[in-house]
């Protein structure tokens, strides 16, 4: 078993997340996809934008993102440095690489904003990614917080 590190770390992923959904609904519903033109990682060709209208709002999506991906690989690197059962630690590299899909997926829907042809595609992979990305979380944090009951951390592994 490990600490509950593990189960704060995993539930503060998984809000992060939802964080994330919600400003890329906002993006879709506001149609603010086009905020930052088809510039990534940079919007607008710049590091920090001009913060108003549609691209505040994609430009927040794109951060609460970064922040997530700083989330998932905190995650994976404490699963990974406890020692926990080998279905966690698979699981939590699933995680990682799907937030890395996740992540590159919404570079391509950023590079294709303005194709038409590719962007039904490159929005429907982004919304394919993140369901299967948001099942696995949601495993996983409900599997942290069964541990709870199990004792703490049995130290990092050698």
């Amino acid at each position: 078993m490990i600490s509950g590190g593990y189960r704060k770390l995993a539930i503060a992923t998984c809000v992060g997340m939802l964080i994330v959904l919600l400003g890329g609904a906002l993006v879709t519903n506001t149609g603010s996809g086009d905020g930052c033109g088809t510039d990534w990682p940079l919007c607008n060709g710049a590091l920090v934008p001009e913060l108003e209208g549609a691209t505040l709002i994609a430009f927040i999506h794109r951060v609460a993102a970064a922040l997530f991906l700083a989330l998932a690989i905190a995650l994976h690197v404490f699963i990974r440095r406890w020692r926990t059962d080998g279905e966690t630690a698979k699981l939590s590299s699933w995680v990682l690489g799907l937030t890395l899909g996740q992540v590159l997926s919404g570079a391509l829907v950023a590079w294709t904003v303005g194709n038409e042809d590719l962007f039904i595609f490159t929005s429907l992979l982004h919304n394919l990614v993140i369901c299967g990305l948001f099942s696995l979380l949601a495993d996983l944090t409900i599997q942290s917080c069964l541990h709870r009951a199990g004792g703490g951390r049995t130290g990092p592994r050698a």
